[in-house]
């Protein structure tokens, strides 16, 4: 799994709330466990940045990558014709542009 920078796991345990919120009951185990191993990668980029293990110009550059990445992938979704898919690496995509530009 790729690195995901503060604000796009704290969008993505959103986006699992909402799921859990609509899912049907059976569902609902898996989206918990996702938005646990979310909240698990965000506990442990918190320690890293607070301990000093990874640095402000290592943390940006990690983003950027990851932005560029996303925004590449947004565009094949999009030339596919996977809406849904698109709209969400779209959103995935504002989340890392508003923490870099925050």
């Amino acid at each position: 799994t790729g690195f995901m920078c503060y604000g796009l796991l704290v969008h993505e345990i959103g986006v699992c709330d909402k799921h859990i919120a609509n899912a049907a009951p059976d569902e609902k185990e898996g989206f918990q466990g996702m938005k646990e191993a979310l909240e698990g990668r965000l506990e442990l980029l918190e320690l890293s940045i607070s301990l000093g293990t990874i640095d402000q110009a290592s943390y940006e550059t990690q983003t950027k990558e990851a932005l560029q990445h996303e925004s590449s992938r947004a565009i094949l979704l999009k030339q596919k014709g996977q809406t849904q898919e698109y709209q969400a690496a779209i959103e995935r995509v504002k989340a890392m542009k508003k923490e870099l530009d925050g």
